[in-house]
């Protein structure tokens, strides 16, 4: 009864081990003499298309091949790039157990089929007797405390399933009915059910464009994280408007990065443009794709409701992981600034729209950041002085980032962190095998004294507030940004980078104080970063050519601000952060850091990717009130 789901778990481990030696190695050979098959997928995987494979474990599966391009930090070595191919085969390809579209008629039931669900209880039985049960569970719970829970039934879950349905063996599982019993107990136990959909998925033939997950099981799922939940929510599959007793679909496609911005990040500054999206009248110029498929729609019902899910959560869920920790940083943006005791340039509506960029900016960097592992949504079918400087007096945002980075080190500290990191020489050799527990004290301790910088910020954010001068240690706080200097005194010539502004970044091995650190990674390095946060699959019924919707920073932008502190008035200088709204017209294609670059520093686009498939190159239109497009 299991000889085909046998079958399937070869040829899905030779491909995951193939794709962790690298495509451009020779594939692992199968156990079971499927090589065939496991370099037809590996070729699926390099031509990085979506591609309707017709036998997929038993069953026609849709399979989006252009995730498997390395991305973010990924690209930066070829180990990590073959990392990312082997995790995101384990993380994206579930295997669906029960329901969703999927499922077929047995007897007077509807149920995936059973070849699948026999394909999980392999997996676990191959777990169980090559003694790495626990490597599993260490692994699942360090990207659990950085990113969250998955969104699938896990080996832990199974685990406990299959010892309540007394089976020990693969010998247990004797015949059919066996199996659909099993099934019985994944609905029973509402195991493997997923909130976010993140595959291409028919939607059924009525009227309403509602589309069932099915309740899956991941090797190495990726995690939920709100936002891509709240994308889900947002579009067609979960959207339907009820008017004179029918039941329609809103055929809203494409969400936006001012969905995240009101849903998950309580940011209310947002609502005029979001008004002016569900209205059709939000001026967005080259965003022809985004006009058709995301404005204009009724979809506010929605909006609210995952709002309103988001304002319910106490404190400590969203201290659960260091993903939501980052997210309620942000969030500690959003009240507005408009009371007397902030500067009057924070009290106008120009401000307000320079803090959903920042905010959504720093969302970009924190998608990026966990790519690999965070469920994406899919729509179905020289010389310088440093000066005084004034902190921005948000106290609830400091108070709560600095929370965050210390919650972060508690986390790691309780993680267990084993072998060595190989440190690496250009050439390849070994230079030193440095203990992952160095590592994770690195990591720690880094954490902390990130920590004391922002409890000092917050301190003068208070002082700011009460009108309070600040003392000789504040001046020196601020006066040691990049580098200790004297009183009153410039950089010197030579640049040390001993300030503490440097020291926030963090590198594993050596201490970041070295210029050549720096230009490439720290304090003097330009950071391009871009992340794929929604996919909207083509579709001949709507006439949407489709599109890959990504969020990406560029160049830091230069904020100049009138201060009111009291009697006190200046004019301060600092860097802003900018944000961009992305989207890669038809067949799915993902961009890459390094690719985001060449586009924004050099205006050279990569292959298949000119500038009539990417939308979205001028900031969003929420930065005209506070940005100037160029100097006169």
């Amino acid at each position: 009864v299991l000889k085909d789901s046998l079958l399937d778990a070869d040829w899905f481990i030779a491909v995951a081990r193939s794709l962790l030696a690298g495509l451009d190695q020779p594939p692992v050979p199968s156990v079971l003499k499927q090589d065939t098959r496991v370099a037809q997928t590996l070729a699926d995987v390099r031509a990085e298309q979506l591609k309707d494979v017709p036998d997929f474990m038993g069953f026609c599966r849709m399979v989006d091949f252009s995730q498997f391009k390395p991305r973010g930090h990924y690209t930066r070595s070829e180990r990590l790039s073959r990392y990312f191919q082997c995790v995101m085969w384990l993380g994206r390809i579930d295997i669906p157990v029960a329901g969703g579209p999927f499922e077929r008629c047995l007897g007077d039931r509807r149920m995936t089929a059973p070849r699948e669900t026999g394909t999980a209880i392999i997996f676990w039985d191959l777990l169980r007797h090559s003694g790495k049960f626990q490597s599993w569970a260490d692994m699942e719970t360090i990207i659990s405390a950085f990113v969250g829970w998955t969104d699938s039934m896990n080996f832990g879950q199974l685990n406990g399933l299959m010892a309540g349905a007394g089976i020990r063996t693969l010998s247990d599982v004797p015949d059919l009915a066996s199996l659909e019993r099993l099934q019985s107990d994944f609905v029973e136990g509402r195991l493997g059910f997923q909130n976010i959909r993140s595959d291409w998925f028919a939607n059924p033939l009525d009227d309403t464009g509602l589309c069932g997950l099915p309740q899956s099981f991941s090797v190495f799922g990726q995690k939920f994280v709100p936002d891509s939940w709240a994308f889900s929510q947002t579009i067609l599959g979960n959207v339907v408007w009820i008017e004179n007793g029918e039941t329609n679909a809103i055929r809203r496609r494409v969400p936006g990065a001012l969905d995240v911005a009101f849903s998950t990040l309580g940011n209310d500054q947002v609502v005029p443009e979001l008004v002016a999206q569900m209205k059709g009248t939000f001026d967005d110029p080259g965003r022809s794709h985004a006009l058709r498929f995301r404005d204009a729609k009724s979809y506010q019902h929605n909006l609210a409701a995952v709002r309103a899910v988001m304002d319910r959560q106490s404190p400590a869920a969203w201290a659960g992981n260091i993903y939501l920790s980052w997210l309620d940083t942000l969030r500690q943006l959003s009240p507005a600034t408009v009371a007397t005791e902030y500067p009057e340039a924070m009290r106008t509506r120009a401000w307000a729209m320079k803090t959903l960029n920042t905010q959504l900016a720093s969302w970009t960097q924190l998608r990026r950041d966990t790519i690999l592992y965070a469920k994406q949504s899919y729509t179905p079918g020289g010389d310088c002085l440093y000066p005084k400087a004034y902190v921005e007096p948000r106290v609830a945002f400091w108070n709560r980032f600095k929370t965050m980075a210390n919650r972060a080190a508690d986390l790691i500290e309780s993680l267990d962190y084993q072998g060595t990191y190989p440190l690496m020489d250009p050439n390849g050799e070994l230079i030193e095998a440095i203990p992952m527990a160095s590592v994770r004290n690195r990591q720690v301790e880094h954490l902390r004294r990130f920590a004391d910088v922002l409890g000092t910020l917050q301190s003068l954010a208070e002082k700011e507030l009460a009108h309070e001068c600040f003392s000789a240690n504040d001046d020196a706080f601020v006066r040691d940004l990049i580098q200790i200097l004297t009183p009153g005194g410039g950089s010197g010539g030579i640049r040390t980078y001993s300030g503490w502004y440097p020291r926030l970044f963090h590198r594993a091995i050596h201490h970041p104080d070295n210029a050549e650190f720096h230009r490439t990674y720290g304090a003097e390095a330009f950071v391009g970063v871009v992340a794929d946060v929604h996919t909207d699959v083509p579709s001949d019924v709507d006439g949407d050519p489709g599109s890959v919707l990504h969020q990406a920073v560029g160049k830091v932008n230069l904020l100049f601000m009138a201060v009111d502190n009291g009697n006190d008035r200046f004019l301060c200088a600092g860097p802003v952060l900018s944000h961009y709204e992305l989207e890669v017209l038809g067949d799915p294609r993902r961009l890459s850091d390094e690719e985001w670059t060449g586009i924004i520093l050099e205006n050279r686009f990569p292959d298949e990717v000119g500038p009539e498939r990417l939308q979205g190159l001028t900031p969003p239109p929420w930065t005209r009130s506070f940005l100037v497009r160029s100097a006169p």
